[in-house]
């Protein structure tokens, strides 16, 4: 497999999959990632041929492509902060040759060398989330319910900016909970975030569909690296994020 792009284009592509931020812990809330690997799908069977970023465990699936002419379907698996350290001391044009027994990186003058994984640690889970989204997830400005695999329709809805997005749930980390509440309610988009007296929220008129409630933890709009963002969930159900070429799921939180 062979990847030719720009530096920067490559960096914003890995932090997207690597969803850096304060996740909910059993003693609150710590700054960490979604993962340690990264896998990369280069397929050419369908209407949407490239390359898949993907990365996630059980709860979460984070998918960043990008357009290109396949000429051989396959997949290998990178430790993302290895590849991440060296794409930072490059700049402009960059070419990754992936093998079965290493990635090699270079520009202009420089090299470096990483081994490759033989699996996901959460291969399975990928591989389903994957498929399910592939060629369904995709952004549109107009809302409409969205179909999530064969079985799965989201019909609550919301489309904002993701700075927006980011800017108050960056907000709501000041409450220290780690549990978002989305809810929308009369054509109204709201972001809260709540524990022991303390709340914090902010409310969107932006376009909606629908209306419905969930909670999820996790720094979700982390990844969603683009101008605007979609935002599809039912009550208490799983969460989607799609922005441009950029698709994140989230299971719910649940209260046992």
């Amino acid at each position: 497999m062979q990847l030719v792009y720009d530096s920067k284009i490559l960096r914003n592509v890995l932090s997207s999959v690597e969803l850096k931020g304060k996740y909910l812990t059993s003693t609150g809330l710590k700054a960490d990632s979604l993962g340690e690997y990264v896998k990369i799908i280069a397929t050419n069977d369908g209407w949407r041929n490239g390359y898949y970023f993907l990365n996630g465990n059980a709860q979460t699936f984070v998918c960043h492509y990008l357009p290109a002419i396949i000429e051989e379907s396959e997949s290998f698996v990178i430790e993302t902060a290895k590849l991440h350290k060296y794409l930072k001391n490059m700049s402009g044009e960059v070419t990754i040759n992936i093998s079965e027994t290493n990635c090699k990186v270079s520009c202009d003058n420089k090299r470096a060398t990483i081994p490759t994984a033989i699996l996901h640690p959460h291969e399975m889970a990928l591989d389903k989330f994957f498929h399910a989204s592939k060629e369904k997830a995709i952004y549109t400005e107009e809302l409409q319910p969205l179909e999530w695999g064969n079985k799965t329709v989201l019909n609550g809805g919301v489309g904002l900016k993701s700075s927006h997005l980011s800017k108050a749930m960056s907000a709501c980390e000041a409450v220290g909970h780690g549990i978002y509440k989305f809810n929308i309610m009369d054509r109204e988009f709201t972001i809260t975030s709540r524990k022991d007296g303390e709340q914090y929220s902010e409310a969107f008129e932006v376009p909606t569909i629908g209306e419905a409630t969930v909670e999820f933890t996790g720094p979700m709009h982390k990844g969603c690296l683009s101008e605007n963002v979609n935002i599809y969930f039912n009550d208490d159900s799983m969460i989607v994020f799609i922005a441009d070429n950029i698709t994140i799921a989230r299971a719910p939180r649940v209260v046992v």
